[in-house]
């Protein structure tokens, strides 16, 4: 069985879906988690409708619905918050 990085989710004929694949491949593969996945200086240069595009498909993707997603970025920062300051 292949590795998600040895697979092309999607075409990357534009920006958008190149970044879709790498956000794909760090929540996945990474760990980076979704927040730190999704919300990077790439994303932020997209334009909005890019943007609502790769949130969309993420959600698609993992079953989530916006209040999901949202609540575990939060979450996430939450536990990163807490690492870094040594807050159990």
């Amino acid at each position: 069985m292949s590795k998600l990085s040895d697979r092309i989710f999607f075409e990357e004929s534009r920006p958008v879906y190149r970044l879709l694949n790498q956000t794909m491949r760090d929540i996945t593969e990474n760990g980076k988690g979704f927040y730190n996945s999704i919300f990077t200086p790439e994303y932020d240069e997209l334009e909005y409708e890019d943007q609502n595009l790769l949130v969309g498909v993420i959600e698609g993707d993992y079953c989530m619905d916006i209040k999901q997603l949202i609540d575990c970025c939060i979450a996430e920062k939450i536990e990163e918050f807490k690492k870094l300051h040594n807050i159990k």
